[in-house]
């Protein structure tokens, strides 16, 4: 399943290798939509709605200037832990499986 940065990610690689005719298909909502036309340069009128993430507490530079706590939100919601990191933050468990241990890395062995 994809998010807005998955979209917006997708439509940068493929102007960056000159693809210029794209669209999506099932799963696709008109933010998508309007994110992948955004980075083609087009501005539809939906562009009105485009978020400005600047003063966001998880995305935007106000978040950069946040306290431990919120560092810790914004690493999970950006997905900048790995699933050993979430288990150390008491996140995960050994006793249940999450969509994470499937990307878990290897064990360390002393």
């Amino acid at each position: 399943m994809c998010n807005r940065s998955d979209i917006h990610r997708f439509a940068e690689e493929a102007s960056a290798i000159g693809v210029e005719y794209v669209g999506l298909c099932c799963g696709n909502a008109a933010n998508f939509m309007r994110e992948l036309a955004e980075v083609y340069g087009r501005k539809p009128a939906a562009s009105k709605y485009s978020p400005n993430l600047q003063n966001n507490i998880i995305f935007g530079e106000a978040g950069k200037k946040g306290n431990k706590e919120n560092d810790k939100i914004r690493k999970f919601s950006v997905g900048e832990y790995s699933a050993n990191d979430l288990t150390k933050l008491r996140m995960g468990s050994a006793s249940k499986t999450t969509a994470l241990d499937d990307h878990a890395e290897a064990p360390e062995h002393a």
